[in-house]
């Protein structure tokens, strides 16, 4: 066990007993201002904060097919992406709820309303489908 985290042991019978670990309940968080390639598999970023006080930001995904399927990513602005749109990019011929980028002229996902966020889950093979955002 590892020290300073906090475990629960539940005592009983079935499929609900065992150790809890609050470790898995805590995402890695990164807040970002300037162009971004999220993390791969070793050490994966989960919440991506996204300030674009400064400018636009982009931020590139990597390739779908290096991720374990079901994958989950939240992208979300910190207040000023209706002057300042977020960017989201798949990697290669990846896409993302089936469309790639045009650049220059459109990402395959944009955020452009303050405080919008997006959750993005990805197949494990050439997808990342977006399943919420606001």
């Amino acid at each position: 066990m590892n020290v300073g985290k906090q475990s629960t042991i539940r005592g009983g019978t079935g499929s609900s007993h065992g150790l809890i670990s609050s470790e898995a309940l805590i995402p890695r968080r990164t807040e970002i201002s300037t162009t971004y390639t999220v993390d791969s598999q070793s050490d994966p970023d989960v919440i991506i904060g996204v300030d674009t006080s400064s400018g636009a930001v982009a931020v590139n995904l990597p390739s779908a097919a290096l991720q374990t399927s079901g994958r989950l990513l939240v992208i979300h602005d910190l207040g000023n992406a209706a002057t300042n749109k977020v960017g989201i990019s798949p990697d290669g011929s990846d896409t993302i709820n089936g469309a790639v980028d045009s650049l220059p002229t459109a990402y395959a996902m944009e955020i452009t309303v303050d405080y919008g966020a997006v959750t993005l889950v990805c197949d494990g093979a050439t997808a990342w489908y977006a399943v919420s955002s606001t």
